[in-house]
């Protein structure tokens, strides 16, 4: 990776370590913006998240050389998605962003963008096929309601949405860090992992059925299914 930058704005903690939150604490109540218990970051949050922190902010100050590796600059451009996001006093626009981060972690082209989200933020955080076509399903309302905003059919305040998508953002945000640690750990190979090798994993498992080396599909499925509000992930 390119040198980094020497500084983060203040700005950024906040955005950063609410990704970590909400990637953390599988509560639904929490993503509905009414959690009445205090949320303890303690030693026990901070070793399920320290790696994926690091990451966000190694990611978010790195420095876009003119032809870097394209994995890294769509990393940060995904992250800083999120970061100016969570800056947004509109939630209409918060969501529209978090839909960017989204599109720079999963998209390879300009076509068919509905359908590459849907299917590949699914694939990536659904680990049984047969529920797979349901979550497509809802990914797309999402993002035709992300559309109306877009193009102006709509002026509807969206903050219920926002906070489905901010939460699906995060999540595939996580995913994708964990696919690297995966990666680095049981492939024999001293490059660091390729975008088109990760899209290609994502799109086998798609057609395979198969899950992804991914532990972060439980927070997304308790935003849609009744998970116990009390689990944790990482055995916490």
């Amino acid at each position: 990776m390119e040198k980094l930058k020497g500084e983060i704005r203040l700005f950024v903690l906040p955005s950063i370590f609410w990704t970590a939150i909400l990637t953390t604490y599988q509560t639904q109540n929490i993503r509905r913006n009414n959690y009445s218990k205090p949320i303890i970051l303690d030693s026990k949050f901070m070793d399920a998240n320290l790696g994926f922190i690091d990451f966000c902010l190694r990611y978010y100050n790195y420095q876009l050389p003119k032809k870097g590796p394209q994995f890294d600059n769509r990393l940060h451009n995904a992250i800083d998605s999120l970061v100016e996001a969570d800056r947004q006093f509109n939630p209409n626009v918060s969501l529209v962003l978090s839909f960017a981060s989204i599109e720079a972690l999963l998209c390879d082209n300009h076509a068919g963008i509905t359908d590459q989200i849907a299917r590949r933020a699914t694939t990536l955080l659904e680990p049984e096929g047969i529920n797979r076509p349901e979550r497509i399903v809802k990914i797309k309302e999402l993002y035709k309601i992300r559309s109306e905003l877009v193009h102006g059919s709509s002026e509807e305040d969206q903050s219920k949405s926002l906070s489905e998508v901010r939460l699906l953002a995060a999540d595939c945000l996580r995913a994708v860090w964990e696919w690297q640690e995966f990666y680095k750990r049981y492939e024999e190979s001293p490059d660091s992992p390729k975008r088109e090798d990760f899209l290609k994993e994502i799109d086998d498992s798609l057609n395979s059925g198969k899950r992804m080396p991914c532990k972060t599909e439980a927070n997304w499925l308790s935003q849609y299914d009744d998970a116990d509000p009390d689990r944790r992930p990482f055995g916490a």
